[in-house]
C-alpha cells in the first residue's frame, strides 16, 4: 500500500491538474461561446449595412433619375421660349404655301378663280 504522506500530496496534485483542466476547458467553452455570439452579431452588421448600402443605392439612382427628368424638361423650355415662333406674321413661309394651297384647291373645287395673281399672292 501506499503510505499516506505520499498519497495525501498525490491526491492533492491530481485535485488541482483536475480543477486547473476543469477551470481551462471551461474557460475555452466561453471563450468558444463568445466567439459564435461576435461571429452571428457582425453577420447581422454586415447585413444590415448591405441593406443599407443598398437603399442609399436606390436613393440614389432614384434622384439621379429625378434630376435627369428635371433637367430635359429645364432644356425643352428653354429651348421653346429661346426660339422665337412669331415675330410680325403669323405664319411662316412654308405655312403660308401650305395655307396658299389649301386656298387654291378649295377654290379649284368650287370653280371660283384665283382673286390675286400668283405673282402678287407670294409677296
Amino acid at each position: 500500500m501506499i503510505p499516506l504522506s505520499i498519497a495525501l500530496p498525490a491526491a492533492a496534485v491530481a485535485l488541482v491538474a483536475a480543477f486547473s483542466a476543469g477551470w481551462t476547458s471551461r474557460g475555452w467553452r466561453e471563450d468558444s461561446a463568445r466567439l459564435e455570439s461576435e461571429r452571428v452579431a457582425q453577420q447581422d452588421y454586415r447585413a444590415s449595412v448591405r441593406k443599407m448600402e443598398s437603399v442609399g443605392d436606390a436613393y440614389l439612382r432614384g434622384k439621379a433619375d429625378a434630376e435627369l427628368r428635371e433637367t430635359e424638361v429645364v432644356k425643352e423650355v428653354v429651348r421653346v421660349v429661346s426660339k422665337p415662333v412669331y415675330l410680325e406674321r403669323c405664319l411662316d413661309d412654308d405655312g403660308l404655301r401650305i395655307v396658299q394651297s389649301d386656298i387654291a384647291y378649295a377654290n379649284a373645287q368650287r370653280g371660283v378663280a384665283a382673286a390675286l395673281p400668283a405673282s402678287a399672292a407670294s409677296r
